[in-house]
């Protein structure tokens, strides 16, 4: 694959990231969330609404909603997604007032513009 090919490969994965998630990627997030929380919940590894402080059979501390935040802050889905919001967030800081009027237009949330609208 040429130098060409590559820059247009990466691009084009851009854009189908932006696309697909950038409107979205607090509602990814908090869905993956939820996702986590509920194979703890299957799992019995945690119940929802109730203070889960306190020992194990084993003698152990155990605090459960502890180990779900750990898991929250350790899946690589949600690390990727806040990744990418972050990314997004740090690439808006620092464009030109033009340039952001360009990216809102492409995707923001009631432009949608193809490239020829833009």
């Amino acid at each position: 694959m040429g130098k060409k090919n590559l820059i247009t490969a990466r691009r084009d994965y851009l854009e189908f990231e932006l696309n697909d998630k950038y409107l979205q990627i607090d509602k990814l997030i908090g869905q993956r969330r939820h996702e986590l929380e509920r194979l703890y919940e299957v799992k019995h590894l945690t119940v929802p609404g109730i203070d889960d402080t306190g020992a194990s059979g084993s003698g152990t501390f155990v605090n459960r909603s502890e180990n779900l935040a750990v898991a929250y802050a350790s899946d690589p889905m949600v690390l990727r997604l806040e990744n990418f919001q972050t990314a997004i967030s740090k690439l808006l800081d620092v464009l030109e007032p033009d340039d952001k009027k360009i990216f809102h237009l492409k995707w923001g949330e009631h432009t949608r513009y193809d490239w020829i609208q833009v």
